[in-house]
């Protein structure tokens, strides 16, 4: 069987509304030998019914496991991929065409273990969904969105993959021990992945919220790394 360029992990967790879109969106990406590993965190929502349609494509593998968390499904999705790069998607994001391509152009040097693409708003004419589009991609990014992003397998294999310890912020967790390794992240602003950002202020401060827990733990795990600057420009991300 031939070694796939890119191997692409969807994590998926009630995700009925959005997850069929997100995996045509990969099905569609031209010009890379790719295999596409779903992995559905115990859905209760009916997602594993929309999963089954996938099911016969050769390019897609359908794994299913309890409800335990994000980064124990990550982990999943990279203990069956082939490829030396591993590409982790989110179920609710849906790719622009040519990603996978720009996605695999940027890894230009085996220094580079992180790249990194833009997580755009489907539904930017919504005010407050449009104004976290910009909080999140018109400041200098220091880290990769966990929604958006692909590792070097050397680098995940040094580093163990996701902390499945970790309550929240598990891919700047990441992220943050592949750096320490000595590997370099590339941010491609044109490896666009599309989601619905929340349309509420309330929506708002509770994703935030989730997000503040996870910093709070990374700031403690990383203080050597996390400089002001760094935790300036996440906190610009956040408010």
């Amino acid at each position: 069987m031939t070694k796939p360029d890119v191997s692409v992990v969807i994590s998926c967790y009630n995700k009925r509304e959005t997850i069929a879109q997100s995996i045509r969106s990969v099905l569609l990406q031209e010009g890379v030998r790719f295999e596409l590993i779903v992995v559905d965190d115990g859905s209760t929502d009916g997602s594993n019914n929309i999963l089954d349609a996938f099911s016969t494509d050769e390019r897609v593998k359908i794994i299913r496991k309890d409800h335990n968390g994000i980064s124990a499904t990550k982990n999943i999705g990279l203990a069956n991929a082939r490829s030396d790069i591993v590409y982790f998607v989110d179920g609710d994001c849906v790719l622009d065409q040519n990603s996978l391509a720009r996605l695999l152009s940027s890894f230009t040097s085996p220094r580079i273990g992180c790249v990194g693409g833009a997580v755009r708003s489907i539904n930017k004419s919504n005010s407050i969904a449009n104004a976290i589009e910009l909080m999140q991609n018109e400041v200098e990014r220091k880290w990769p969105f966990g929604a958006n992003v692909a590792y070097r397998r050397e680098a995940l294999t040094r580093t163990g993959g996701f902390d499945e310890s970790a309550e929240a912020g598990e891919d700047v967790d990441l992220f943050l021990r592949v750096s320490k390794m000595g590997f370099d992240f590339i941010y491609n602003p044109a490896i666009v992945a599309r989601t619905v950002n929340p349309e509420s202020f309330s929506s708002f401060l509770n994703q935030r919220f989730h997000w503040g827990i996870g910093f709070a733990q990374l700031a403690e795990r990383h203080k050597e790394v996390l400089t002001t600057r760094i935790k300036l420009c996440f906190s610009l991300t956040l408010f």
